[in-house]
Formats: structure tokens, sequence, C-alpha cells
């Protein structure tokens, strides 16, 4: 049954910036990927609400060693958002048992970049977690939004926690954010921002 839907920012695995659908159902969390031109779903995944962990809302701060988040960092103090920590891996999603190297060769493959715009350090968790980011959809020029975004979703989590009996835990954090994409993410989510009118 659906309780709530979203028009959201989904973070990658690279820090780039996604326009998905967020669908919160008494069973599981559902993020759908739509062409409204087409009116059709190109993907969707799902995470069992038995499989969360727990979720961490609140505002970022940025990862140290970092340039690019070194350069950037006003306006990643700026963001507000929350992650939902699960069991089970998340496309590429950053986990515990991965090396700064390994993710930086992978980043490098995978954009056919140097190895050394791909260097980036990602944020601290648990060994076998696995995280999804989510913020507020194109809120970069008006930053309240995502504070009135994240505190309603974290409304309807609590209430679908309670009536689904569920055990993850919500809680309020102060989230390390890295970019492990470096500047060929910047350059993506600025060309994102410009074809929505934004820049």
């Amino acid at each position: 049954r659906l309780l709530k839907g979203y028009m959201v920012s989904s973070v990658n695995e690279w820090g780039a910036d996604q326009t998905r659908i967020l669908l919160l159902t008494d069973e599981a969390l559902h993020r759908v990927k739509y062409d409204p031109h087409k009116e059709h779903v190109v993907s969707a995944r799902s995470a069992k609400l038995e499989d969360i962990l727990r979720m961490e809302y609140g505002s970022f701060s940025p990862a140290a060693s970092s340039i690019t988040t070194f350069l950037f960092r006003r306006e990643i103090e700026d963001q507000q958002g929350f992650r939902v920590f699960t069991k089970v891996r998340d496309a590429y999603a950053v986990t515990g048992d991965e090396t700064a190297g390994e993710l930086e060769r992978r980043a490098a493959h995978a954009h056919g970049m140097h190895p050394g715009l791909a260097k980036e350090q990602v944020a601290e968790h648990r060994p076998e977690e696995h995280f999804r980011e989510y913020r507020a959809l194109l809120a970069e020029h008006e930053p309240w939004k995502e504070e009135v975004f994240m505190l309603e979703l974290v409304a309807a989590l609590q209430a679908v926690k309670i009536l689904s009996k569920s055990t993850f835990e919500i809680r309020l954090a102060k989230m390390v954010k890295a970019i492990p994409g470096g500047i060929v993410t910047l350059l993506h989510n600025a060309n994102r921002r410009r074809q929505h009118g934004l820049a």
C-alpha cells in the first residue's frame, strides 16, 4: 500500500545528483527512474523495510583530505538530507570493506578518467552496511526546502515504522559528505541544474 511519494535528488555512488521518484509503502522504500516524455519507468530499485538498518538525517560536513570537498565546503555545509542504510548492496554503493584505493580505481574505470581525479575519501560507516543518500529535488538555491522535505520524510518513516512494527533506527546525525567522482561529478551536477533552468 502506497503511503507517500516524493520527487527527490538521489545521490549516487560518485556523488552525482539524479532525479528520482521515492515511494514509501507499508513494506518497502522504492526508488524509481521515470521518463516523463515517454511515460515510462526506466528502472526501479527497492529496499524492504526489514532490510533497512537505520536512517540518518541532518546536515553535511565536507570530507577531510579532499580537494573537491574543500573547494565546495560552503555548498556542502548548506545542504541537508538523509541516508538510508541497508543490509543489501544498492548498485555500487560504498561499503566499509572497500579501501579508498579500490573505490578510486573503480571510479576511474567507470568514468574513463584519470585515477587522480577520482581520488576522494568516502564517509565512514560500519562494515557490511550500504547507504543511499537523498535530498530535496533541486533545492540548491533554496536550502530551506531541504529541511522541510527532510522533516516531512522523517515523520512519514516514523509512522511506517510504527505501523509495520519495523525495528530500524531513525536518528539525527552530522553526516560526512564525499564526492568520489571529483570534478566529473561537479560538472554533471552543474549541467543538471542548467537543464532545469537553475544555473
